[in-house]
């Protein structure tokens, strides 16, 4: 499955992806085919689908989608939260596409803090394998560990 939430994204890279796409921009489902799940801004997870919450980025959203799809377990790599010297694991986007910054990451972490009484009450496992992370509020593993390989 491949989520993202914004339209810009969508429009500059038009990932040739075969599985399942997904995301909360009504326009970007109608021009590239995308599966459309609405959204609002509400802390926590929404339990009842077709909606999520937002927590204004992807990864949250993607958490909300996966307990919607009947996920078990979910296990997070790459949510670092932490500026540094690059946003993303792969650098910066190009000009016209968000860059966050440490304030992004701050109100991030805050949204995500609402999430596991979400998972709990949806008995969802989320288990957080990013190598550093400065999210706190969910169980941390190793990923060989948690793939048991």
């Amino acid at each position: 499955m491949l989520y993202a939430c914004d339209g810009k994204w969508w429009d500059h890279y038009k990932p040739d992806f075969s599985g399942l796409r997904f995301t909360q921009d009504k326009k970007a489902s109608e021009s590239y085919g995308l599966n459309y799940v609405p959204s609002v801004d509400q802390p926590g997870l929404c339990l009842k689908a077709p909606y999520i919450h937002r927590g204004a980025n992807s990864g949250y959203q993607a958490i909300n989608l996966a307990v919607h799809l009947g996920a078990a377990k979910i296990v997070l790599l790459g949510f670092d939260m932490q500026a540094g010297d690059k946003p993303h694991w792969h650098g910066f986007h190009p000009s016209g596409l968000n860059n966050p910054n440490q304030i992004n990451f701050d109100v991030w972490i805050r949204n995500f803090d609402t999430v596991p009484p979400s998972l709990v009450r949806a008995g969802v496992d989320l288990v957080n394998c990013s190598r550093e992370t400065a999210l706190t509020c969910f169980r941390r593993g190793k990923l060989k560990d948690e793939l048991n390989v």
